[in-house]
């Protein structure tokens, strides 16, 4: 395991785990991680369901503070998986989960099984995830409104 890598592992003890289930390991020389911050970038992005779709390979897990599974792009069962491409958004996914639920992710695990990726979203400074998003929605909304009123008044 490279140095960079065994860092990861003791600030993020559980990583390595939730790498197992995507069948990547923290032992891959060429196995890149990084740190990024929730972000509207992240929230477009789209999971695979655990396959590669027109070269995309890519999943998300949602993970509270102590790294436990909340929910993630990887749905479906691996014998319909053969009979249509399952892709789901992380807006789409983080709308579909309870007010409880949403309110206990703290990470978005994002997993790029073909470019040997990996990136742990944190939630933004002084928020949580459930907090920053409805922030964003109060903020696009407010910015729709003012538009609005800009071109009424033309």
């Amino acid at each position: 395991m490279t140095p960079k890598n065994n860092a990861f592992t003791v600030e993020f003890p559980w990583l390595a785990g939730h790498l197992k289930k995507c069948q990547m390991s923290l032992h891959c020389p060429k196995l890149i991680i990084r740190v990024s911050r929730v972000d509207e970038r992240l929230l477009h992005e789209v999971g695979t369901d655990g396959e590669s779709h027109y070269g995309v390979d890519q999943d998300f897990l949602f993970l509270d503070e102590f790294g436990n599974l909340i929910a993630g792009t990887l749905k479906e069962p691996r014998w319909l998986r053969m009979f249509r491409a399952c892709t789901f958004p992380v807006s789409e996914v983080l709308d579909s989960l309870t007010l409880h639920q949403l309110a206990r992710v703290y990470y978005v695990l994002e997993v790029r099984r073909s470019h040997n990726l990996v990136i742990i979203h944190k939630p933004p400074m002084n928020f949580r995830v459930d907090e920053w998003l409805r922030k964003c929605r109060a903020d696009a909304k407010s910015e729709l409104a003012s538009q609005l009123e800009t071109i009424n008044s033309v």
